[in-house]
């Protein structure tokens, strides 16, 4: 009886996804997500490091090729794991912004996701 509701009056099942613009919005909404999970993951990594730094005797030949592998690669996974939490942090700014119930307009949403490409551009350059 319920779902004969919502194909009589034509609703939809889900009615906060018609806020997003089909491309724009759902695609800074999906690598928001991605982005928490790889900088939780990046997190988890970093911690196991140090747990194997402060746990395994130093002589240990298996800790120093996994540490001098592990200098090699924090390097670019260092650089990786900044852009990626900057780009989660800008957009987690806006997440907040539209939680807050401001800058909800379709109008507005425009230049605030040009806004965070810029910003998260000159975040780029600077690191």
């Amino acid at each position: 009886m319920i779902l004969h509701d919502f194909f009589l009056f034509n609703r939809p099942i889900s009615p906060h996804l018609t806020v997003y613009v089909p491309q724009q919005s759902s695609i800074f909404s999906i690598w928001h997500r991605i982005s928490g999970i790889l900088v939780l993951f990046s997190l988890f990594l970093l911690l196991n490091f140090f747990n194997n730094l402060l746990l395994c005797n130093p002589q240990n030949l298996l800790f120093e090729i996994y540490f001098n592998v592990w200098l090699k690669l924090t390097r670019i996974g260092f650089l990786l794991f900044l852009i990626i939490l900057f780009y989660h942090m800008i957009n987690g700014l806006c997440h907040i912004i539209w939680d807050l119930g401001t800058l909800l307009n379709k109008n507005i949403f425009y230049y605030l996701s040009f806004f965070i490409v810029i910003v998260f551009l000159i975040g780029l350059i600077i690191l």
